[in-house]
């Protein structure tokens, strides 16, 4: 198996250690074609300073190593976050304009639109991660967020679902089928592992996984043991799978 695309990786743009230009090259050394770079979103604490000027630099950025490095595909992507229990996310009508790639993930270090959200989902998702506690009524809150978010923008991709707060993995599936959208197996933190998988493929749900190393040097770029692992358990065709090829 090949790691085609490293889609999912982080910056000196927030709490990462490598430029823009440092994870392209890793991507480009290791035999990949293709970077999506996924800063957080604004609404994470490690990003809070960040405003659409920002992103717009990180493009500009972008667009001039597109032509000094021809042979590589990079595009401007953002991981959005979760923000309300109503699915909002911490972009606005001028980011979306200027992102090329739309994920979205629940994050405990996000900052959340209003107390009933801080609550509901940074401090009971911190109890149920740590301890186990609501997990049932957790799902229930994440699971709808997410489905929201699905519903409201035009996201490519849902981050490492189930890790920041438990979710319900057949009911997400069948809304990322309903609207193209991808689940992601984080190599640093999926708790989408290969029975997940099994369950969605048994259940007939017919979506794209992908895999994201959520790299945040550049010697983690295309980093993917862990995702491999899970895929060569899951058993499923590597044609369901968007950055994987024999």
């Amino acid at each position: 198996m090949k790691l085609t695309a490293e889609i999912h990786c982080h910056t000196i743009y927030s709490h990462g250690t490598g430029t823009i230009e440092d994870n392209v090259i890793a991507a480009r050394e290791k035999g990949m074609n293709k970077i999506i770079i996924s800063e957080h979103g604004p609404g994470h604490m490690v990003a809070r300073k960040n405003t659409n000027a920002t992103y717009m630099d990180m493009k500009k950025e972008i667009m001039e190593l597109r032509k000094k490095y021809p042979d590589m595909e990079i595009l401007m992507g953002l991981e959005a976050n979760v923000i309300s229990m109503n699915g909002d996310l911490d972009v606005n009508e001028e980011l979306l304009e200027i992102v090329e790639v739309l994920y979205c993930g629940i994050h405990l270090m996000s900052i959340p639109k209003n107390i009933s959200t801080f609550f509901n989902m940074q401090i009971m998702n911190t109890l149920s991660s740590k301890f186990g506690w609501f997990r049932n009524r957790q799902t229930r809150i994440n699971t709808n967020a997410l489905i929201k978010a699905i519903e409201k923008y035009p996201l490519r991709m849902i981050t490492h679902p189930d890790t920041r707060g438990p979710v319900d993995i057949i009911e997400l599936a069948k809304a990322t089928e309903n609207h193209g959208v991808i689940l992601e197996i984080n190599d640093t933190q999926s708790k989408l592992n290969e029975d997940d998988i099994r369950l969605i493929e048994k259940s007939g749900i017919n979506i794209t996984y992908a895999v994201g190393s959520d790299a945040h040097s550049k010697k983690d770029i295309g980093k993917w043991e862990n995702a491999r692992n899970i895929l060569k358990k899951s058993g499923i065709s590597l044609d369901k799978v968007w950055n994987v090829e024999e």
